[in-house]
């Protein structure tokens, strides 16, 4: 494999898949299926996942893209009334937000049937369905017509590649009026970041925040763990160094 080269290895890739899957039987026969720490903690996940394994584990731990655990906290006090989570999976985010924002409604879109069921059951699971509404996929008309009317938004966007056709202004003009926290998918569709943050530069100040490492002191529950068991549990099994783009809408 060349440096550089994102492929995985499947032997690997299957090898590792069937570790974790052990560390995640562990971990639920310790401590059970509500996630232990981040700004989510005391939510209920579901075993099951739509999207590989779900990264349920680090969830669980808490340690889920913990690079964005800053900004997550912080919506609490902003006053949205609604969130948009476009490329929801079984509902990690939809789910956590419902919680942390007990005033909010919140729409989620996925383009996988088990992924939207997943997402409802979760809701309810947590008894927040009847504040999150699931939608299949999402397309400019559909978002355009959600974000009629004048709601504080947050929009929430992990589409896989797509962002520059589902969140592109020019196509729906009431984005310009959101909050946006946006997966960059650039190894994908190079040049997506510097695009997105042109589209919303005059009337958002924007901020990318890079994937880091985890400091292992924060999640002390495993720290009886051996050190090969904890990087597989942090491991998010990205295809490269992600990052995601913050904009916030000017005073």
């Amino acid at each position: 494999m060349m440096l550089g080269d994102n492929t995985p290895d499947r032997s690997l890739s299957k090898a590792l898949g069937e570790y974790r899957s052990r560390l995640v039987t562990k971990w639920i026969s310790q401590f059970g299926l509500s996630v232990c720490g981040g700004p989510f903690e005391g939510m209920r996940l579901l075993p099951e996942s739509a999207w590989g394994d779900g990264d349920l584990l680090s969830k669980l731990v808490g340690a889920y893209e913990a690079e964005l655990h800053g900004v997550v906290h912080g919506l609490a006090v902003q006053g949205y009334k609604r969130i948009v989570n476009i490329g929801c999976a079984e509902g990690y985010y939809a789910v956590g937000l419902a919680l942390t924002l007990p005033r909010s409604r919140v729409i989620a879109f996925d383009t996988c049937e088990a992924a939207q069921n997943l997402c409802r059951n979760a809701a309810a699971l947590n008894e927040v369905g009847g504040r999150v509404e699931v939608y299949g996929n999402c397309i400019t008309e559909a978002l355009a017509s959600i974000l009629a009317g004048p709601e504080k938004t947050f929009v929430l966007s992990d589409c896989e590649g797509a962002e520059t056709y589902l969140l592109d202004p020019r196509k729906t003009p009431a984005l310009l009026d959101c909050d946006l926290l946006i997966e960059c998918h650039d190894f994908a569709c190079p040049k997506t970041t510097d695009l997105l943050r042109r589209w919303f530069d005059r009337t958002h100040s924007s901020r990318i925040i890079f994937e880091t490492g985890r400091d292992l002191a924060l999640f002390p529950l495993t720290a009886f763990w051996s050190s090969l068991d904890r990087a597989v549990a942090f491991c998010e099994f990205r295809p490269c160094r992600m990052h995601w783009l913050l904009l916030v809408r000017n005073p």
